[in-house]
């Protein structure tokens, strides 16, 4: 699996470099920026893990034969698609870090320092956001130059522009619920995974893939059903991770959701089984921006105390067993690629960054 998606990061990322350099004389007139963009968001995306253009290649390898050059700039518009959300999501965070470098409006916001703007945190920011939009257009234009049944690329750009719509739609639902005032539950929280991380993680690439190489209604069901557990999965190991993990391996600082008040399933657990006094002790933590070691280790152990750590592996598990259930409809059992699925499942609730 490592080894199939290192080739495939590697190609997207070639795909992209060449992009940039045909759409470079089109931004030129306009100024160094362009060309300052593309050098720094090409930079970025090498950090990544280039997941989703991956699996934009693999439900095309899956389904599909012949030239993958079509399904390598798919998988190049994908990661421009999710390059944009990270850089707008560390502004919303004020992640000043990311993939072990200076998350995207930092660098920016250290180039207005060293040029003397009297606001560059500000300045930083504004070229973030323009930097995030940019990259969303770019994407689009991609999937606009596929070549292949035009009914098939209609459709591929619908399901990018209705599902990439309803990911900002969460994420402003995921801040407003950020209010101390505002109660939400379980189901609320994994409700929102679907929409914010697992469809567009997982779903829209497979499907996007698997539309460019024709596949049948009968797979494309399964493949849906499978991305969406498996996404559900992938964002609860990003919450357990966010409190347990490495922060060296993750390349963000560990306890950033905390700080932020953010209310993911941990969050919601905790307000429900902690005691009064250890709830008055959380509204302490949870918002604070000055916490440090301390207060996230008093944390993790509330976790294991009240048992909310086996309550999300058991959570994890099941979703683990619909998408295992899901992938066993998909009539190519034997291939590379489909065995490359269940490396998948095995890899989202086991890994570790």
């Amino acid at each position: 699996m490592n080894t199939y998606f290192a080739k495939q990061k590697k190609a997207i990322l070639g795909a992209l470099n060449q992009f940039f350099t045909e759409m470079g004389g089109s931004v030129d007139p306009i100024g160094i920026h362009g060309k300052d963009f593309f050098e720094r968001i090409l930079a970025f995306m090498d950090g990544g893990k280039v997941l989703r253009g991956g699996l934009s290649v693999l439900a095309y390898d899956l389904f599909g034969e012949g030239d993958r050059a079509q399904a390598i700039r798919l998988g190049a518009a994908m990661e421009l698609f999710q390059a944009a959300f990270l850089v707008h999501d560390d502004i919303m965070d004020r992640d000043i870090t990311r993939r072990g470098m200076s998350s995207l409006h930092h660098q920016y916001t250290i180039l207005a320092e060293k040029q003397g703007f009297p606001d560059p945190h500000h300045t930083g920011e504004s070229l973030g956001i323009c930097a995030g939009d940019i990259a969303i257009f770019l994407a689009f234009h991609l999937l606009n130059t596929l070549e292949g049944p035009l009914e098939d690329i209609r459709r591929i750009n619908s399901l990018c522009s209705k599902e990439l719509a309803l990911v900002a739609v969460a994420q402003m639902r995921d801040v407003y619920q950020g209010a101390p005032s505002i109660t939400v539950t379980e189901d609320d929280i994994l409700n929102l995974y679907l929409y914010k991380t697992a469809r567009y993680t997982f779903t829209v690439p497979l499907l996007s893939g698997a539309f460019l190489a024709g596949a049948d209604e009968k797979s494309l069901n399964a493949l849906e059903d499978f991305g969406n557990n498996l996404g559900t999965v992938f964002q609860l190991k990003d919450d357990e991770l966010g409190l347990f993990g490495d922060e060296n391996s993750l390349g963000k600082p560990i306890g950033s959701d905390i700080r932020e008040g953010k209310k993911t399933l941990y969050y919601v657990l905790l307000y429900k089984r902690a005691g009064a006094d250890e709830r008055k002790h959380l509204s302490t933590i949870f918002g604070n921006k000055q916490i440090g070691q301390e207060e996230i280790d008093w944390i993790r152990n509330l976790v294991f105390d009240h048992g909310i750590q086996d309550h999300v592996s058991a959570i994890i598990s099941e979703y683990t067993r619909r998408a295992g259930n899901a992938v066993e409809k998909i009539p190519l059992k034997g291939t590379d690629e489909f065995k490359i699925l269940g490396q998948l499942l095995d890899y989202s609730g086991k890994r570790q960054k």
